[in-house]
């Protein structure tokens, strides 16, 4: 049984299996600088991020939306300050599950970059 289940238990144990918030909390801290605004998708993830990226000591602002109504008043209240938009991808499409928070933001961010299952987009 041991034998059988040796390959599926070695790459279980050498991929992460879930979001990496801690590694991504890293590199969001050398993305941002004092003053951007951060909008954590969906909203509830908020809490996941904040264990291991402290907005206040980044000197960053953090918001939190699940839809295109939110994401838009953020934006349009926050114009003059560079935005970054952080996505759990399984979370938004349950949280979201008409897909205009993610229609969204493909029109009007820019990817970054992807880590583990977290996408980071920047405002245009």
């Amino acid at each position: 049984m041991i034998i059988i289940n040796l390959p599926y238990f070695s790459h279980y144990y050498s991929s992460l299996q879930k979001d990496d918030w801690r590694g991504f909390s890293e590199i969001l801290a050398k993305e941002t600088h004092e003053n951007d605004i951060i909008v954590v998708l969906p909203r509830y993830m908020g809490q996941t991020l904040d264990y291991y990226y402290d907005n206040k000591s980044d000197q960053t602002y953090e918001y939190q939306a699940s839809n295109s109504l939110q994401l838009q008043k953020i934006y349009s209240q926050n114009k003059d300050h560079q935005i970054f938009y952080v996505a759990s991808q399984g979370h938004l499409h349950s949280a979201n599950p008409n897909g205009d928070a993610i229609q969204w933001l493909q029109n009007n961010t820019q990817f970054l970059e992807n880590h583990t299952k977290i996408s980071l987009f920047t405002s245009r």
